[in-house]
């Protein structure tokens, strides 16, 4: 049997016992004014105020210590442990969960995880909410119980679908027909035979109808049931995938990744995308600046011409307002696609040559402001440079990273095998023999050197720098921003010539 683990309740004692520290010395400033000085209302004032804080500090910590709750993982069952006692359930006893992960983030690093998983129990009137902060990096204590709990109901669900039943979320229900969503949008259904893709994009479980580029639902993946939703959709498009290429009749248009068709649209379904109004907001500082100047100028006879001409420019900017187009950068099946103002341009990724993945961390004053991140996708035909602001990291942009990075890591991975050298970043190329660096110097990069492949030691990334060490030497002998050009394809092909173990990780 498993440890207590404790998922709700009075965890640390830190604040309980500084706020009580703070009430007794309130007192004692109170008593010290009532015996010292004879301001008697100030005193009794400050004494009142650090009972009232003693008294408010020991009741929430009541409260809290009664509402502690431990779970234990039984292997097929779990315990609760609260104030009612101890209660076994068992795995099939669970009706619904709900699995919520947020993310906590300081200056921009993720420092910890808050897991909520909420389970509801055949039997028992109230759900039992289990909450945990995990340090970033470390493992979830309930990690066996919530993988395990998931199956079960999930494997339960899966046949109750195949006997007629339903399988029902927040604000939406699944049958073996269809799909229903009762939301702000309005009620929607899709037939499970429409469905064309599901997956998590944008912070959503996106589910795309047959010829429609944008998803036609979206679900909160943190609702209730969700994860399973996702995995018995997966399953329903695997099988007809095998249905269709089975089949004897001949296909009219050439198959996806996936196994799916492909829609006339050249670059597919859009996963996600983000959308500026830097047109609309330069149309509203015009039209001020315009509509200031104008009437300025109008109330000196000499420039009313002037002031006439400012007003009507400023006039017509206000009114392109409402018909400016935002600028939208989309993330399609097989590229990205950015329009605006001038007109749309759009990168294959397998027409991809190059792309960069800058992130820096901005701070002003020494106060994290924020994440700027630049994306730029180089191809014969086009260029597109997508460049954000954001507070914390972006999911949908660091898995465009790894997908982009990896189609253009397998198209050089070909070309080493065939012999030929391929150019990384400016410092570095993989050659057959190794791979070929000029190393930092005092006045600049000296001549390339090259380190055969067997020599590598490992390799790791600090504060955005990649370091790689060979078997000779004690210090990196390769240092490389990540926000070189081209950086990342070539560090995931890297990553494919050795095992698992000889990398440290991605960088941060």
């Amino acid at each position: 049997m498993s440890k207590p683990i404790q998922v709700r309740g009075l965890q640390s004692r830190v604040w309980p016992n500084v706020l009580r520290a703070v009430g007794i010395l309130v007192l004692i400033g109170a008593a010290w004014v009532l015996v010292m000085t004879k301001a008697k209302a100030a005193g009794v004032l400050l004494g009142a105020a650090g009972a009232v804080l003693l008294a408010v500090n020991e009741i929430v910590t009541r409260v809290k210590y009664f509402r502690r709750r431990w779970v234990i993982d039984n292997g097929s069952g779990f315990t609760v442990i609260d104030m009612l006692g101890e209660q076994p359930y068992r795995d099939n006893q669970v009706t619904d969960l709900l699995l919520e992960i947020k993310d906590v983030y300081s200056a921009g690093v993720l420092k910890a995880l808050v897991r909520r998983l909420v389970v509801w129990i055949e039997g028992r009137p109230d759900p039992v909410e289990m909450v945990n902060r995990l340090p970033a990096g470390t493992d979830d204590p309930l990690l066996g119980l919530i993988q395990r709990l998931w199956k079960d109901l999930g494997d339960r669900c899966r046949d109750r679908l195949e006997r007629g039943g339903a399988l029902e979320g927040d604000g939406w229900t699944l049958t073996r027909q269809a799909l229903s969503v009762h939301d702000k949008a309005g009620p929607r259904e899709v037939r499970i035979g429409e469905l064309a893709e599901v997956g998590v994009f944008s912070g959503n479980l996106c589910v795309w109808k047959r010829d429609v580029d944008q998803p036609i639902i979206k679900i909160s993946p943190s609702g209730r049931n969700v994860p399973i939703l996702q995995s018995l959709l997966a399953d329903w498009l695997k099988q007809q995938a095998q249905t269709v290429q089975a089949a004897p009749t001949p296909r009219a248009v050439p198959p996806s990744a996936n196994g799916r068709e492909l829609r006339p649209s050249a670059l597919g379904r859009v996963l996600f995308e983000r959308r500026k109004h830097t047109p609309r907001v330069l149309l509203i500082v015009l039209a001020v600046l315009g509509l200031i100047l104008g009437t300025i100028l109008l109330a000196r006879r000499d420039l009313r011409g002037v002031g006439v001409v400012a007003v009507g420019l400023a006039v017509a900017a206000g009114v392109g307002v409402f018909f400016a187009p935002a600028s939208v950068f989309q993330c399609r099946e097989q590229g990205v696609r950015q329009s605006g103002l001038f007109g749309a341009k759009e990168v294959r990724f397998d027409q991809t040559q190059s792309f960069t993945y800058h992130a820096v961390r901005m701070f002003i004053n020494g106060v994290y402001s924020g994440t700027s991140f630049t994306l730029r996708f180089q191809s014969p035909a086009a260029s597109i440079t997508y460049v954000a602001q954001l507070k914390n990291v972006d999911d949908d942009l660091e898995q465009l990273r790894d997908h982009v990075s990896r189609v253009i890591a397998a198209r050089m991975a070909g070309e080493l095998a065939q012999g030929k050298p391929v150019a990384w970043t400016p410092n570095l190329m993989f050659l057959p023999e190794g791979l070929s660096y000029r190393p930092s110097g005092f006045f600049g990069r000296k001549e390339p050197q090259v380190l055969p492949y067997n020599r590598v030691r490992s390799f790791d990334f600090e504060k955005g720098t990649f370091r790689l060490w060979s078997v000779d030497s004690a210090s990196p002998v390769v240092q490389e921003s990540a926000s070189a050009a081209n950086f990342f394809p070539g560090f995931f092909l890297l990553v494919s010539m050795f095992e698992p173990s000889e990398g440290s990780g991605e960088p941060t």
